[in-house]
C-alpha cells in the first residue's frame, strides 16, 4: 500500500519537475533568439564607417592624454530619435 503511494507521489514529482524543466529551457531558447535577432538588426544598421573613425577619435584622444583610463558613459543628443527607436539591449 505504502509502496504504490510511494510511486504516484514520485511519478508526480517526475513529472511536474520535468514541465518546469521544459518550461524554462523553452523559455531560454525564445529568449536567445530575441537577443540574436536584436543582434542582428544592430550590425545591419550600424553606419561601421562612423563607428571606426569615432573609435580612432577616441584612441587619438586618448593616446594624446585627453582621456584618463576609466569607465565614461557617452550621450549624443545630436541623434537623439534614432537612439529612442533603437531597442534597449540591457
Amino acid at each position: 500500500m505504502f509502496f504504490k503511494i510511494f510511486l504516484i507521489l514520485l511519478a508526480a514529482f517526475c513529472t511536474i519537475s520535468l514541465l518546469f524543466i521544459l518550461f524554462i529551457y523553452r523559455f531560454t531558447i525564445q529568449e536567445r533568439k530575441k537577443v540574436l535577432q536584436l543582434e542582428v538588426r544592430l550590425l545591419c544598421k550600424t553606419d561601421h564607417h562612423a563607428l571606426l573613425e569615432a573609435c580612432r577619435e577616441v584612441s587619438r584622444m586618448y593616446a594624446r592624454g585627453d582621456l584618463k583610463k576609466s569607465q565614461y558613459w557617452i550621450r549624443d543628443s545630436r541623434n537623439a530619435e534614432e537612439i529612442r527607436a533603437c531597442p534597449d539591449f540591457s
